[in-house]
């Protein structure tokens, strides 16, 4: 949804960004050293209008064909809003969810 509002996408893990999105267009956190160095970054782009409209500037060199994603994904957004798709979960460890249960990407520090 970037391509609809002056939002910077900041990705982890997941996929390769560079390879599926235009340059300039999100910040890979794991090009930075640690959170701390991330967050350093983040905030001079808070504070930085040119540095800021750097990653915006995708949007008058690219199209965005939205009608080439399949209509699935709009059923799929939409149940995600759903009301009814909303379920609450409480976890009790929250150390051990992140850690073990999550599967989330973690930082890699021998950067």
């Amino acid at each position: 949804m970037s391509w609809k509002h002056d939002i910077i996408p900041v990705v982890l893990g997941g996929a390769n960004y560079t390879a599926i999105a235009p340059p300039d267009s999100f910040i890979d956190a794991l090009s930075f050293r640690s959170p701390k160095h991330l967050a350093k970054y983040l905030k001079r782009v808070a504070g930085d209008f040119q540095l800021y409209a750097k990653y915006l500037r995708w949007k008058n060199r690219r199209r965005v064909d939205r009608d080439r994603f399949p209509p699935s994904f709009c059923d799929l957004c939409n149940k995600l809003r759903s009301p009814s798709f909303r379920q609450t979960t409480v976890v009790a460890d929250l150390f051990h969810w992140f850690n073990t249960l999550s599967h989330c990407w973690s930082w890699n520090f021998t950067k």
